[in-house]
């Protein structure tokens, strides 16, 4: 009877890591097949990935994030900006008189960030399985996202045709995600390369190749020029680290990368000459100009200033033709516009304690650190993807994969 007792508090941690984490992929299930980075409303896809996420998170998830004890400083600095912008966000928004639907369309994205700290507690209780496992169904939510742009305009034409018929209304393509799966992907396929001809690492090679291109096709359809130049930034990144570690190894890698320059030539120059083109047409989107409306919109005091105008803040944005918005597209710009210079600074830490683990995955995970830094860095100063639960699932993989780094480390 003793004995049953002594098992009975590992059975009920083994059941609560199960259910939490299986409550976390029906999330991402859920949102990659129905839902949106930044739907216009609640329905069905939204209350049930709200409700996934709660019971993901749980009681202890919850506590653990008000238990300094033992915090690493990332995580201290999440719990600083987390309650600041809470209690100062959400008081400059009642006392500014903002929208209530507004300020809770704040509320829930800024929530969003804080996933790495509101699962800390079910990260760390993850074997390597179960953490390859939720790496995997945050890349399907990418492919899934991308899938949903491209496959209505599918057609047997060119990429300007191609282009020409993609419509995206719901900004799928701009999920951080798709720039996280395609990246990832390509660079699981080159080091599958590394690792010999067998047959079955061929075949993972060749279907890891042929999903990052529906990612890839999304991104260049959409005209993402800031994610489809990462892209190719790291693919270059990833091939000098490999000809540095393993030069004898890189030589399939490098020829298979050669060959689809050469073979997909014209291809690759209609994306070129897409994305030049609007880059000739928009430049840099006026983002220096919505830096400045911003300015306008909280420089009538010290204190707006200082702390912002609150949850539910609209600014009549140059970046979107002049439409008046509640957002920016920039996580910097956004911050300061709704939390002030002080949440500018706080959030400053917080993102920059993420940035510093992240480098430290460079070492153990070059493959999985590029393929989360260009989506982490894109977001925070050209897009307004921060908003989405994409960008807060990208940043859980950063605790996700460090903590495995460390492990490694110390192996």
């Amino acid at each position: 009877m003793a004995d049953i007792y002594a098992i009975r508090p590992a059975v009920l941690d083994f059941l609560n890591v199960n259910l939490r984490l299986c409550a976390l992929l029906t999330v991402i299930a859920v949102y990659a097949l129905w839902g949106e980075p930044t739907p216009d409303g609640f329905g069905a896809a939204e209350l049930l990935v709200g409700a996934g996420l709660v019971f993901a998170v749980g009681f202890r998830g919850l506590a653990s994030v008000f238990d300094f004890r033992g915090m690493a400083s990332w995580q201290k600095a999440g719990v600083l900006f987390l309650a600041y912008g809470l209690a100062f966000g959400l008081l400059n928004g009642l006392a500014y008189g903002n929208s209530l639907s507004l300020i809770i369309r704040d509320i829930v994205p800024f929530l969003f960030l804080f996933l790495p700290l509101f699962l800390a507690t079910l990260l760390r209780s993850l074997h390597d399985r179960e953490a390859l496992m939720l790496c995997g169904a945050v890349t399907l939510l990418g492919v899934v996202f991308a899938l949903r742009v491209i496959a209505p305009a599918l057609t047997g034409g060119g990429v300007p045709a191609f282009a020409m018929a993609v419509r995206d209304p719901a900004l799928l393509a701009n999920a951080p995600t798709v720039l996280f799966a395609a990246a990832l992907l390509i660079g699981v396929a080159g080091y599958q390369m590394t690792r010999g001809l067998r047959w079955q690492r061929m075949s993972v090679t060749v279907l890891f190749l042929a999903v990052a291109l529906i990612p890839l096709a999304a991104m260049a359809a959409i005209q993402q020029r800031a994610s489809v130049a990462y892209l190719v930034l790291a693919i270059g990144f990833l091939m000098l680290a490999g000809l540095y570690k393993r030069p004898y190894r890189m030589g399939l890698p490098v020829l298979v990368a050669g060959a689809a320059v050469v073979v997909m030539a014209p291809i690759w120059m209609d994306i070129v000459q897409t994305l030049s083109h609007k880059h000739a047409l928009v430049g840099f989107n006026m983002r220096g100009r919505e830096a400045a409306a911003v300015l306008d919109v909280i420089d009538d005091s010290f204190w707006s200033v200082l702390f912002g105008a609150g949850w539910g803040t609209t600014v009549q944005s140059p970046a979107v033709g002049g439409a008046t918005v509640n957002f920016t597209h920039s996580l910097i710009t956004s911050t300061w516009l709704k939390t002030g210079l002080c949440g500018v600074v706080l959030m400053g830490f917080y993102m920059g304690a993420l940035a510093v683990r992240l480098a430290q995955m460079v070492r153990h995970y070059p493959i999985v650190a590029a393929a989360i830094a260009g989506p982490f860095l894109i977001d925070i100063f050209l897009y307004a993807s921060y908003k989405s639960l994409d960008f807060g699932l990208l940043l859980l993989m950063i605790p996700l994969w460090v903590d495995r780094a460390v492990l490694l480390k110390k192996a």
